[in-house]
């Protein structure tokens, strides 16, 4: 015979041994998966990668859900955004997308652990990253989504921002507010509250 193909081999027996035991056809499986230039330990190790991949993913995403909150603060309390405004969306949707990251990450590592301990796939090779890549994807994409809307919701925080300016313990003199704006709120202790829209006149108040 001029050449010899092992896996052709096992294909032969695994036709002559169809009508076999399972435990027989899942151990020529393993023999044509060994064959075919990929050790168990060198699945195992591409396994053990992808999970590790999924908990600093994991990671990192808590770690932006944490600095979402932390910007959500802000925006409210420091730059007078509304809960209404798109701000508040953006950063709402990122935190969902980071919470989508964070579940399909569990599901990777969920996945490894039930295929290495045959609840799932019992007559499959114990380490393999096929049924991970799934979930592994998602998770990345879902984090860099996450990303692009927290920079789109900080962006957005600073075309908001409003500053608040107290005029309490001035004297009666007249005050000239001078400047340009997009919309001036001048609120009274009553409370009364005056809007002026888009201008760049001078306003001149009275301190009582």
């Amino acid at each position: 015979m001029e050449s010899f193909d092992p896996r052709r081999a096992v294909d032969a027996l695994t036709a002559l041994l169809a009508g076999g035991s399972e435990e027989d056809r899942a151990y020529l499986k393993e023999a044509k998966a060994r064959l075919e230039g990929r050790s168990p330990d060198d699945k195992k190790e591409a396994t053990k990668l992808a999970v590790e991949t999924a908990k600093m993913l994991l990671t990192i995403a808590i770690a932006v859900l944490v600095a979402v909150g932390a910007f959500v603060q802000f925006a409210l309390r420091d730059s007078g955004v509304g809960w209404l405004s798109s701000s508040m969306i953006l950063f709402g949707l990122s935190a969902i997308s980071l919470l989508a990251s964070m579940k399909e990450g569990l599901t990777v590592i969920s996945e490894a652990y039930k295929r290495a301990d045959g609840v799932t796939h019992p007559n499959d090779v114990a380490w393999s990253t096929t049924p991970l890549r799934k979930s592994l994807n998602k998770q990345a994409f879902f984090g860099l989504i996450a990303l692009f809307l927290l920079i789109a919701g900080l962006v957005s925080t600073a075309l908001e921002s409003r500053k608040s300016i107290a005029l309490a313990g001035l004297t009666s003199s007249p005050l000239t507010i001078e400047g340009e704006w997009t919309e001036l709120r001048i609120v009274t202790r009553q409370p009364n509250e005056a809007i002026h829209r888009v201008g760049t006149l001078p306003i001149t108040l009275t301190c009582k």
